[in-house]
């Protein structure tokens, strides 16, 4: 696999689950990222993903090869896979949104079949959409960095922490239902002792992300914890990094404000999606029209299974030509 920068929404960062079963959580991150390349128009050869579709009621489909997932480890029967595939199934996952007055609860996916190395199963709309919803933030991090940490509370906390600046402060008790361990670690010692802790380490010894962190009082009682983010640039993919020092210019250096306008107002692209895309909108800016051919091609898009990924594959199938 090759190693990327993931986008993923900051619904699905703080979505209340169990990431104690690391199979599962490298599954989920399998997900972030094979949304990421469907919304990207990738077409896949092989691999983890062998294909996404959806039906009339724009429910996903997704078929895994499950050997990937276990990065190498042994799974004799892919016994484990089974069982993380069997836990997304029957768990619920909810999100909370309580200035919003938002909030749902689904279980996570339905329909799951496991043959011969494949896994098929499907997402529902509502899920993908917390996915892919970036308008109330997001989190980037390293793909393979993700996939390869022992623990799924290292990885929660890593995309937490990775990109931030500011200190991040959560209640103890909302920590906890984030991470679906209300009813674990009653004493806060014990919580920072066996979560905590092991991922800091982890995150300290491999991470360009890492932190520090304090516990805060109300009263007597720990109410929460401050995490204080610590990047270690000898971590970071020296590849991804060069990529990323050129996306930081800022869109507008690039994109005629017209254009940027005309991909977010007809086609729903965030600004996420256009600096995660910033190149070849830079390239198709300085080579075409851009505006002319995004209104050509918006009534097929609009039509399309998936517009966003309609567009980029259009627009690199005619820079092929220009």
């Amino acid at each position: 696999m090759a190693n990327k920068d993931v986008f993923q929404s900051y619904v699905m960062t703080v979505m209340r689950y169990d990431a104690s079963n690391v199979i599962l959580k490298r599954i989920l991150t399998h997900i972030v990222n094979a949304n990421q390349d469907f919304n990207e128009g990738v077409k896949y050869k092989g691999g983890v993903v062998i294909n996404i579709d959806e039906d009339l009621f724009k429910d996903r489909y997704y078929t895994f090869e499950i050997k990937s997932i276990l990065m190498g480890e042994t799974d004799k029967n892919h016994t484990r896979v089974k069982k993380a595939f069997r836990t997304l199934q029957t768990k619920i996952f909810e999100f909370d949104n309580k200035e919003e007055q938002d909030y749902f609860a689904i279980p996570f996916i339905t329909g799951l079949r496991i043959t011969r190395g494949v896994a098929t199963f499907r997402m529902s709309e509502l899920i993908y959409k917390a996915f892919v919803d970036y308008t109330k933030g997001y989190r980037k991090f390293e793909f393979e960095l993700s996939l390869s940490m022992s623990s799924g509370y290292s990885m929660r906390l890593y995309e937490l922490i990775s990109g931030q600046i500011e200190p991040l402060t959560f209640e103890i008790k909302h920590l906890k239902q984030i991470f679906k361990l209300e009813n674990n670690y009653k004493r806060v010692n014990d919580f920072i002792r066996y979560v905590i802790e092991p991922a800091k380490k982890e995150l300290d010894e491999k991470s360009p992300y890492t932190f520090n962190y304090k516990t805060n009082k109300k009263g007597r009682a720990y109410h929460s914890i401050t995490f204080i983010p610590i990047y270690q640039p000898q971590f970071r993919d020296e590849e991804l990094e060069s990529r990323d020092l050129q996306k930081k210019v800022a869109v507008s250096w690039f994109l005629a404000k017209n254009e940027k306008d005309y991909l977010v107002h007809n086609f729903d692209f965030t600004s996420a999606e256009i600096k995660q895309h910033l190149d070849l909108f830079k390239q198709a800016s300085n080579n075409l029209d851009l505006i002319d051919f995004l209104s050509k091609v918006k009534p097929r898009a609009n039509r399309a299974k998936n517009p966003k990924g309609y567009v980029i594959a259009s627009l690199k199938s005619q820079l092929k030509t220009t």
